[in-house]
């Protein structure tokens, strides 16, 4: 399955109480779809699936077909 809908980083302030789920990893020292001071913004406009990993594009449409909206996903959750 291909994940081509948009997401999007998104920043919580504890103040809204959301149901999430965690897709939890590690790759090695390979950062190919990370959040850093220098593209925050562009990942809070968006991203697509031309732009993310297999991986998180497969998480994201599982998250989306369990009904979920959200998911924390370690590389572009940590900046």
């Amino acid at each position: 399955p291909e994940a081509t809908e948009l997401a999007v980083l998104s920043q919580c302030h504890g103040k809204e109480v959301v149901q999430y789920t965690v897709l939890n990893y590690y790759w090695g020292d390979v950062a190919f779809f990370k959040t850093t001071p220098s593209n925050i913004e562009d990942m809070k406009m968006g991203f697509t699936a031309e732009n993310a990993c297999k991986p998180h594009c497969d998480a994201i449409w599982l998250v989306h077909k369990l009904g979920l909206e959200w998911i924390w996903t370690n590389q572009p959750c940590i900046i």
